[in-house]
């Protein structure tokens, strides 16, 4: 029921879209006596109070749950609040301490972790994240992530991030660690065919006989870089993503 609640919502607040909500009845419980997905909206701190104290009225809330702020814009997304030295990044249980570009496929990198702004001293981490049909499921620039408000499901608890494509199905689950780590716990990242697992295993490759566990990376500008061989790749006359290449590029002086 908090699913399709979460779904009719757009996963964020009806007014501002901001994925940190609590479930409010617009029926007052005490007056139905009963959980019905349809008297029950998403509202985040500030707006429920506002709704709870009298200040927001039911047709307030009618009206913006006719048309939800993430559905009218076709998103939801929200900030890491993970900025500060020494920023450490995870995937699965590979850990990146230090390194500009964590993953790169093909020259692409997949997660790059970059300075904001010199006066600050902040840092972000920017990546682009895509499900087997080449769809992006998640975006991410300089620590601001967006996701389509038509996923089946995007689900905010904490620090922790959750996307489903089904009830059994998890996309993308990350949790950040502010003020400087962020976890990427469980999923899968496709680039044109080839596909990177990660959970608390390691890191795996589905179709080959690889699996990084307990790894980390110190101060390196690329540490883990991959290169496919396709059937457009002069190199190789395989189906795309069949074989490929692994390097870890060291520091350098």
């Amino acid at each position: 029921m908090k699913r399709e609640v979460r779904q009719r919502c757009g996963f964020g607040c009806i007014f501002c879209g901001i994925p940190i909500y609590e479930y409010e009845h617009v029926e007052d419980y005490v007056l139905v006596r009963e959980h019905r997905p349809e008297n029950i909206v998403l509202l985040c701190p500030n707006h429920h109070t506002e709704f709870t104290r009298g200040q927001r009225s039911k047709i307030d809330i009618e009206n913006a749950v006719r048309n939800p702020h993430n559905l009218a814009v076709g998103s939801v997304h929200h900030v890491f609040h993970v900025n500060r030295l020494p920023y450490e990044v995870m995937l699965g249980t590979a850990s990146f301490e230090g390194v500009v570009n964590a993953l790169v496929i093909d020259n692409e990198a997949i997660l790059r972790i970059e300075k904001i702004s010199p006066n600050t001293g902040e840092f972000g981490l920017s990546a682009l994240l895509r499900d087997r049909d080449h769809r992006p499921v998640l975006r991410i620039n300089q620590n601001e992530w967006i996701a389509s408000s038509t996923e089946w499901d995007v689900q905010q608890v904490g620090p922790r991030l959750t996307i489903r494509s089904a009830r059994s199905n998890i996309l993308l689950c990350i949790r950040s660690d502010p003020p400087s780590r962020i976890a990427f716990e469980r999923g899968n990242l496709f680039h044109k065919g080839f596909e990177v697992g990660f959970d608390d295993r390691g890191l795996h490759f589905p179709g080959k006989d690889i699996r990084l566990s307990n790894i980390e990376f110190h101060g390196a500008r690329t540490a883990i870089a991959i290169r496919t061989a396709g059937r457009d790749d002069p190199e190789g006359n395989e189906e795309a993503g069949s074989i490929f290449m692994f390097r870890y590029t060291r520091p350098g002086p």
